[in-house]
């Protein structure tokens, strides 16, 4: 993934300038490396649950939420984890007890 650091340029004489074109092709790249970064970001780094009985579970199991808030639209609380791997792992636990609970 391109970041900020590979756009970086530096310019001594007039006749250096890039061409229009081009810096309109560094500014798109980088907007897209920065939205790709945000995107990452918000689906790799955070778990939002929006279940309390999902929230009161994973409380059981000792994690702690970051915070806790309100969905704009739909004005349901919602509790925000730090994604890791043993918060995934506590998930897929949830997910047996769940199927267990059916039958």
């Amino acid at each position: 993934m391109r970041t900020a650091r590979d756009f970086k340029v530096t310019f001594t004489k007039a006749e250096n300038f890039p061409k229009d074109n081009e810096v309109k092709a560094r500014i798109r790249a980088l907007e897209n490396a920065v939205n790709e970064r945000k995107g990452e970001r918000y689906m790799n780094d955070f778990f939002y649950c929006y279940s309390t009985n999902l929230y009161h579970f994973l409380k059981a199991s000792g994690h702690d939420f970051i915070c806790t808030g309100l969905h704009t639209k739909t004005r349901r609380q919602f509790w925000q984890f730090a994604q890791t791997d043993r918060l995934s792992h506590t998930l897929r636990g949830y997910e047996a007890y769940k199927q267990r609970s059916l039958r």
